[in-house]
């Protein structure tokens, strides 16, 4: 046998043997091969996020037991923020009665205040009418007016007309000008209307035009404010140097004057 041919024969046998192993053979011994490493791969990535999801469950769990202390905290502190409210509440209840019994005690004392203020009015009233009665026991006409100023006491409460009130501005040696705020005047008006509404204003008849008379005393009211009352300031500004000027600008005011007059007339 020629040992040749056997070489090559062996050599095509095992090159034959290498293609088969390479065809067939090694593609899925290199498949399984790569498919084994995939799992392999895999495991250990898993083992990886197991362990990541164990540590992750740890720190939930260690978030949850710090929440519910903070939580726990918060109901207590929640409690004890209940608990001073509570007696913030009774203290606020209590100082409310304080203040519902001091303001029905000042509004006690006003009331009184306001009746003993009224009463004095009208006795400061009756002794002007009385001293006026002394002097006037006739209309007042023009002839009647300037004999009035002739004459050395007289007392004259209101306006009348305009050339007799600036005559009479002139000759008095004392002048009372009541110079109360707009405001003031507005609400005693109003507060007219509203009496009205109930039972008729003292001194006024019977069904008398409440309604009418309270929005001719508002356009009055106003127009005397806007054109006679800066007159009058400068008026008695003028005269306050020559003559005795009482310039009441408030009701604070005007009750001490009628004190005042009250207790003039009490020492006479």
């Amino acid at each position: 046998m020629n040992i040749n041919l056997t070489l090559l024969m062996q050599a095509i046998g095992f090159g034959l043997f290498i293609w088969f192993t390479a065809k067939f053979i090694w593609p899925p011994l290199m498949r399984a091969v790569e498919t084994r490493q995939k799992q392999i791969a895999e495991g250990l990535q898993a083992g990886e996020q197991g362990r990541q999801s164990l540590v992750s469950a740890e720190r939930r769990i260690a978030d949850m037991i710090a929440e519910a202390r903070t939580k726990a905290g918060e109901i207590v502190a929640t409690g004890e923020k209940f608990k001073a409210e509570t007696i913030d509440q009774a203290k606020l209840e209590a100082n409310a009665e304080r203040d519902r019994i001091i303001a029905a005690a000042k509004a006690e004392a006003q009331q009184e205040f306001a009746s003993a203020k009224e009463q004095l009015r009208n006795q400061v009233a009756d002794l002007a009418v009385a001293g006026a009665s002394r002097i006037l026991k006739r209309e007042v006409d023009a002839k009647a007016h300037a004999d009035l100023l002739r004459q050395d006491e007289w007392i004259i409460d209101g306006f009348g007309c305009v050339a007799s009130a600036w005559e009479r501005f002139s000759e008095a040696d004392t002048l009372v000008y009541v110079d109360l705020p707009l405001t003031t005047h507005y609400w005693w008006v109003t507060k007219r209307l509203i009496k009205g509404l109930f039972a008729t204003p003292e001194g006024w008849p019977e069904n008398s035009p409440m309604w009418r008379s309270t929005m001719s005393s508002y356009k009055v009211l106003w127009r005397c404010h806007r054109r006679l009352t800066p007159r009058y300031r400068q008026l008695v500004a003028d005269l306050a140097a020559s003559k005795g000027v009482h310039h009441v600008k408030s009701p604070a005011e005007m009750t001490a004057f009628l004190g005042a007059v009250k207790r003039e007339y009490a020492a006479a």
